[in-house]
């Protein structure tokens, strides 16, 4: 009997093991990649740009007195006051009077509004490692608030900013993963970083990983899972994660069926101002959605009932934590 080769003429005795040690890297390499954990490629793509300092010094206290007093001021509408105090205080080199300053040129608190001149205070802040001031910068990248557009630069703020915890920067560089803005797309990663967002109570990042898992994108689809992320989303306020749990409900995907909640769902993502809903459960009516073997009348009438108070309770939430 002849005998089988593989590689180079080698026996496939020989050959398996190494075939199997080969497979082995690469499936670790997909894992680390998959999870979340910078490989060589994402760090090569920022290597040539600035670094800022890993940790905000502590400011010196006559820079720390006047931003005190410029807090004051700010938070008593004296925004002119506000500014010219945020302004010493900035010109000292204090990091949350420089993120602040900038949020006064962005929104025209107290002086002209400015985005160039935001976008440079933003800039000293966030080179001495204000996380904030990094979340700032990158939205001001993300959407050419005095700067050019350059997701490659928001990209690398955003991760600044996430690095060390900041919510919103998370999600956001979950969603530059998710669509390849600024870096290599990689649902994995853009899982990981809306996970990380979602833990801390983020709204959209409960929403986008609630679509993961029920999508499959970059974890295993799993609608309980999904059912979990989109509801917390959804109690928020977030009429895309309301509609979204609603189709879990009307077809049954993590939860048992249940047509009135999913009507009741898809009534409240209307009134939370979702595009979609009102035209779809409309459809539904028209074709004879509301029967005995899905919703009556009475049902869709408590239905609404329900999606009300919800809202009016969601309001309500969101006003307090103004």
């Amino acid at each position: 009997m002849s005998r089988m080769f593989g590689f180079a003429g080698m026996p496939v005795k020989k050959f398996l093991p190494i075939v199997l040690i080969v497979a082995v890297i690469c499936a670790i390499v997909y894992v680390v990649n998959s999870d979340g954990v910078a490989s060589n490629d994402d760090l090569q793509t920022f290597q040539d740009l600035p670094q800022p300092s890993p940790q905000v010094t502590p400011p010196d206290p006559i820079a720390q007195e006047e931003f005190l007093t410029a807090n004051r001021y700010f938070n008593s509408g004296d925004y002119s006051k506000a500014v010219a105090s945020y302004r010493k205080a900035a010109n000292l080199g204090h990091a949350e009077a420089q993120n602040m300053l900038g949020i006064c040129y962005y929104k025209g608190n107290g002086v002209t509004k400015n985005l160039k001149l935001a976008f440079d205070w933003f800039t000293k802040s966030a080179m001495q490692g204000f996380s904030i001031a990094q979340n700032n910068l990158a939205n001001c990248y993300l959407n050419a608030w005095g700067v050019d557009k350059d997701y490659r630069h928001a990209a690398y703020w955003y991760e600044k900013a996430a690095e060390q915890g900041d919510a919103d920067a998370q999600n956001s560089l979950g969603v530059r993963y998710y669509n390849g803005e600024g870096v290599k797309k990689n649902y994995g990663k853009a899982a990981y970083w809306f996970r990380k967002a979602a833990e801390q109570g983020h709204v959209w990042g409960e929403c986008y990983l609630g679509e993961c898992y029920y999508d499959g994108d970059g974890v295993r689809t799993d609608y309980e899972q999904a059912v979990h992320w989109l509801s917390k989303s959804a109690e928020q306020g977030n009429s895309r994660a309301q509609f979204k749990l609603a189709n879990c409900y009307n077809y049954g995907n993590g939860v048992t069926r249940n047509y009135r909640t999913a009507y009741m769902w898809y009534y409240l993502a209307d009134l939370s101002g979702h595009s979609y809903a009102k035209e779809y459960y409309r459809d539904l009516t028209k074709s004879g959605w509301f029967s005995s073997a899905k919703v009556s009348l009475l049902e869709a009438s408590s239905a609404r009932s329900e999606a009300q108070e919800k809202y009016n309770e969601i309001k309500r939430n969101m006003n307090n934590s103004k």
